[in-house]
């Protein structure tokens, strides 16, 4: 991970742009979608039960809203986006809330780019906490087989897991 990106702060101000699809819309859509998101983060749950990843997570959220500000997601460096990846931008950006940032950075030879949420309060609390995405109801998140990233003062460690000795 870029180093420089642990060092980012929320930014302190920000209008994120105007949602193109009424509330009416958005939030029966959420909600039809909220037992499949559940069982998808359950799934992963149940998976890093069977499959214990190499590093585990510690520590409280202090409520900063930094993850809230760096959201990334994997972009092709080159290419016209298909149409399942812009129904997906769709989704995460008209649906769920999320708005790009305006930088980009490579990311494991990756180009990534960085969104935010609307929803965050000025108090670093989610103002919609009940109907949450699944990426913000499994942060921070282990990974089975690289060390997780973390921003910095999250509040969260990364510790590396023990081994049972049998």
């Amino acid at each position: 991970m870029n180093d420089s990106l642990k060092m980012f702060d929320a930014p302190r101000v920000m209008s994120p742009p105007k949602q193109k699809v009424p509330g009416w819309v958005r939030w029966p859509l959420r909600i039809l979608a909220y037992p499949i998101m559940i069982l998808d983060v359950y799934s992963q749950k149940f998976v890093y039960l069977l499959f214990k990843p190499k590093y585990k997570i510690e520590g409280d959220c202090k409520q900063r809203g930094n993850c809230c500000h760096f959201i990334h997601m994997g972009w092709p460096k080159k290419g016209k986006l298909s149409l399942f990846s812009k129904l997906y931008i769709f989704w995460q950006t008209e649906i769920l809330g999320f708005y790009f940032r305006s930088f980009d950075f490579i990311e494991d030879e990756e180009l990534t780019r960085v969104m935010s949420c609307r929803y965050l309060g000025s108090n670093g609390k989610c103002n919609h906490y009940g109907l949450r995405p699944g990426i913000c109801r499994d942060w921070p998140k282990t990974h089975l087989l690289r060390k997780p990233h973390l921003l910095k003062g999250c509040g969260f460690k990364v510790v590396l897991r023990k081994k049972n000795k049998l």
